[in-house]
C-alpha cells in the first residue's frame, strides 16, 4: 500500500470515529401495532411452558386468561396486522436478572422504566373466523415510570374511544417459547419490537359481542373468552438496557442540613479512621440531563455530609481520570465528604440504586467547556461553563454494606455562573429519622457539575490529555508508522 492511500484510509477512519451523531434523529416505530387491553376470562388450561427473552428465562404453568390485546389504530394511523392478537395468561415469574431498568422509546418519547416481576406470558392468538397471524410471544413485566401527559383516539375491532395515558404498568419483551411436554420451540421473529402498556382514563366499557363471548384460537387450542373493560393501551417501543452501575451526571448544589452519624468508610484508597463522625449536610447532587444525552436513573440523588477523613496514601494521590471531557490528571488531598444515596420526596419517586461515594479534594486543569443542563429543579435547560476540578469521589463501602460498581467514580468541576437558591427540600436516606420520617435540607445555588469517570492510579504526576490530543497523537503515531513501513519496502524492479 502506498503512503498516500494509507493516509487517506487513516483519515477516513478518524473521520468516521469523530463525526458526531445527530441529536435530532426521529423515532422510527418498530414493526408492531398499538394494542388496546381488555380484561378477559377464559376456560382453556394452558400447559407448562419455558419462555426466554433478552432479560432472562421464565418457566412454569400459565394461569387463567387475564388480558386480551387487540390491534388498534392510534389517531387513524393504519394497522400493520389487524389479525394478530395476544392472549396474556398469568405467569408467576421472576424479575429480570441483573436488569432492574430499561430505557424505552416510543411515539410519545423516551422514558426509564423500573422493572418488577414477570406477570404474564402472552401468546399469539387469532380471533375467529380463522385468519393467518404473524406476531411474537411476549413476557410482560411489572413496570413503573413517569406518566405520559398525552391523549389519543384508539380504534380497535370493537369500538373507538379517546383515552389519556397515565402511568406505565407493563413492559413486554419478545420471547422464545418451548413446550416441555412436546419439545415444540417457537423462535423470536422480531427481537427489536417491544410493548409499553399504560393505564388509561377513562377506561372503556366491555365490548358488545353476540352472545357475550369472543371465540379465539392459539397454540394451546380453541377457547371462548369473556371480555371486560378496556383498561389500558400498549405502545410499540424499542428498548435500551443501561449498563450495570451506569452513573448519571449530577448538578452539585450547596446545601445545609443536620449532621450525619458515626460510620465506617472503606474505599479503594483504604479505610478512613475508626469512629469517623460525619458532620452536617453540605451538598445535594441531582441527576441531570447534560447536553440532551438523557438520564439513566432520575430517582437516585446523593446528599453530601462533611467527612473529616484522611488523604489517600502518598502512592495514590495522583489519579488519571477519563470521562467525557477527556483524560486528565488530578492531585488528590484530604477526604471532605461522604455522598449518601438519597430519595428526593418531591417529583418522580422510585427505588434508589446507587453507591455511596467518598470524596477528596482535587486539583487539576480547567475544562473550559460550555454545557446545557436540565434537572428536576429547572423546567428549562440552563447553560454553564465548566471550570476547574475540586472533588474526586470513589465508590465507598459504608458500614460494611458493600459496593455496587467499583469502576464508577465522579469528578466534580466548578461551574459558572452560579445559580439561584432552590429552598427547602424533603429527602429520605439512611440517616433520616426511624420509621420513614423525612429530613428537610436547605438547597442553595448550583455551583458544580459531577461527571461519571474512570480512574487509574499514577505514582508520579504526568501530563493528562484531552480527547482531541489523544486523537491527534494517534494520527501522528499511525502516520509515522506507515512512513517507516514505506521506507522499508524494497524498490520496485522496473
Amino acid at each position: 500500500m502506498s503512503l498516500r492511500p494509507a493516509c487517506l484510509l487513516l483519515a477516513s477512519a478518524l473521520a468516521l470515529v469523530c463525526v458526531p451523531g445527530s441529536s435530532n434523529a426521529q423515532f422510527a416505530p418498530p414493526a408492531l401495532d398499538h394494542f388496546t387491553v381488555y380484561d378477559a376470562v377464559g376456560h382453556l388450561t394452558p400447559p407448562a411452558v419455558l419462555l426466554q427473552d433478552q432479560l432472562g428465562l421464565q418457566r412454569g404453568a400459565l394461569g387463567q386468561t387475564r388480558l386480551f390485546l387487540v390491534p388498534a389504530q392510534k389517531n387513524a394511523e393504519p394497522l400493520l396486522d389487524p389479525q394478530s392478537h395476544l392472549t396474556c395468561y398469568d405467569l408467576a415469574g421472576q424479575p429480570p436478572q441483573g436488569v432492574p431498568q430499561v430505557v424505552a422509546t416510543h411515539q410519545f418519547g423516551t422514558q426509564t422504566l423500573n422493572l418488577g416481576t414477570a406477570l404474564y406470558g402472552c401468546i399469539p392468538t387469532e380471533k375467529y373466523p380463522p385468519q393467518p397471524i404473524s406476531i411474537d410471544h411476549f413476557i410482560c413485566y411489572a413496570a413503573s415510570g413517569t406518566a405520559i401527559p398525552a391523549g389519543a383516539l384508539f380504534t380497535d375491532q370493537f369500538y373507538p374511544a379517546t383515552h389519556t395515558l397515565l402511568d406505565p404498568f407493563l413492559f413486554c419483551a419478545p420471547a422464545e417459547k418451548t413446550l416441555p411436554a412436546t419439545g415444540q420451540h417457537f423462535l423470536v421473529e422480531d427481537p427489536l419490537s417491544h410493548l409499553v402498556c399504560f393505564n388509561i382514563t377513562p377506561q372503556g366499557p366491555p365490548p358488545q359481542v353476540p352472545g357475550g363471548l369472543v371465540p379465539i384460537r392459539n397454540q394451546f387450542g380453541s377457547d371462548e373468552i369473556t371480555l371486560g373493560v378496556r383498561r389500558a393501551v400498549c405502545l410499540p417501543a424499542t428498548k435500551n438496557v443501561p449498563p450495570p452501575g451506569a452513573l448519571d451526571h449530577f448538578v452539585y448544589y450547596d446545601a445545609a442540613g443536620p449532621d450525619g452519624p458515626p460510620v465506617t468508610v472503606v474505599d479503594q484508597f483504604g479505610s478512613q479512621p475508626s469512629g469517623l463522625d460525619l458532620g452536617p449536610v453540605v451538598s445535594f447532587l441531582v441527576p441531570v440531563n447534560k447536553n440532551s444525552e438523557g438520564l439513566v436513573d432520575p430517582v437516585s440523588h446523593l446528599t453530601g455530609y462533611v467527612m473529616p477523613g484522611n488523604p489517600p496514601p502518598a502512592t495514590m494521590n495522583f489519579v488519571r481520570v477519563t470521562n467525557q471531557f477527556g483524560v486528565r490528571n488530578l492531585k488528590l488531598g484530604a477526604a471532605r465528604q461522604l455522598l449518601v444515596p438519597t430519595q428526593k420526596l418531591i417529583g418522580q419517586q422510585g427505588d434508589v440504586t446507587i453507591d455511596h461515594f467518598a470524596c477528596y479534594d482535587a486539583q487539576g486543569t480547567s475544562i473550559r467547556r460550555g454545557v446545557t443542563l436540565l434537572d428536576q429543579f429547572h423546567p428549562a435547560a440552563i447553560t454553564r461553563q465548566v471550570a476547574e476540578p475540586f472533588l474526586f469521589c470513589n465508590p465507598a463501602d459504608k458500614n460494611g454494606e458493600g459496593i455496587i460498581n467499583v469502576d464508577d467514580h465522579l469528578a466534580c468541576y466548578r461551574t459558572n455562573p452560579t445559580g439561584t437558591p432552590i429552598g427547602q427540600v424533603p429527602i429520605l436516606n439512611q440517616f433520616s429519622p426511624a420509621g420513614g420520617g423525612q429530613t428537610l435540607i436547605n438547597v442553595a445555588a448550583d455551583v458544580a457539575l459531577c461527571v461519571p469517570s474512570k480512574k487509574e492510579i499514577n505514582h508520579i504526576e504526568v501530563p493528562g490529555l484531552p480527547v482531541w490530543a489523544i486523537s491527534l497523537g494517534f494520527a501522528l503515531f499511525a502516520g509515522t508508522g506507515l512512513m517507516l513501513i514505506r521506507r522499508r519496502q524494497p524498490a520496485r524492479i522496473a
